[in-house]
């Protein structure tokens, strides 16, 4: 059956509400599901978050009771979705309207989270410390000019953030040979991971010292 059939069998039966019978094959149906979510998906993230303002207590408590469950779908999603995450903060960030919205929307999350935010930069630091190793503000230096003043990612200009190439969670060094220049939203998505495929020649940017 295709989407626009689909579409239309919808409609006859009471629209997006209305069940599917059993003649409709999942495969049909998965491909209308996604056609729908990328028609209208500003307009069902505008919903889901209206949904969780006025059910904050009850949305925690889900939240609470399934973390686990909750962070290993995160992981599996951002593992086989990489590609598509990429595409999807690209397009924010050419979009000033969204970019800006995503700024307000975090900042006040931090805002309304502080004691959160507070711990996890206290858990990062801890982390840092405890790394072998160090770097000084003229070999960070030395690694913008290396790359240019860009983003080893995405090579856009503007701020730019430490990344260790190598997490530190993973066992990665703080020291310079093991730190590169992202822009945030790139430092943002890569996240605690090792980049499958990365070269070992970005080591050699910065001589580790002895």
């Amino acid at each position: 059956m295709t989407g626009a059939r689909l579409e239309a069998s919808l409609a006859l039966v009471g629209g997006e509400h209305a069940f599917i019978n059993s003649t409709h094959c999942k495969r049909c149906l998965s491909a209308y599901k996604r056609d729908y979510r990328s028609k209208n998906g500003e307009r069902l993230r505008a919903k889901d978050r209206a949904y969780c303002a006025a059910n904050k207590d009850r949305a925690r408590a889900y939240r609470e009771e399934h973390r686990e469950a909750i962070a290993q779908n995160r992981r599996e999603y951002n593992a086989r979705s990489r590609d598509k995450i990429t595409a999807y903060n690209r397009q924010i960030r050419k979009d000033p309207v969204r970019l800006a919205d995503l700024k307000a929307r975090l900042a006040a999350w931090k805002q309304a989270n502080k004691p959160r935010c507070a711990e996890l930069e206290r858990r990062r630091n801890a982390r840092i410390r405890g790394a072998f190793g160090s770097h000084t503000a003229v070999e960070w230096d030395a690694i913008l000019e290396k790359q240019g003043r860009r983003c080893a990612y995405c090579r856009r200009g503007g701020e730019m953030t430490r990344d260790h190439i190598v997490p530190i969670s993973k066992g990665g060094s703080d020291m310079a040979c093991n730190i590169q220049a992202l822009c945030r939203p790139c430092n943002s998505s890569k996240q605690a991971r090792l980049i499958p495929g990365t070269q070992l020649s970005v080591f050699d940017r910065v001589p580790c010292a002895s």
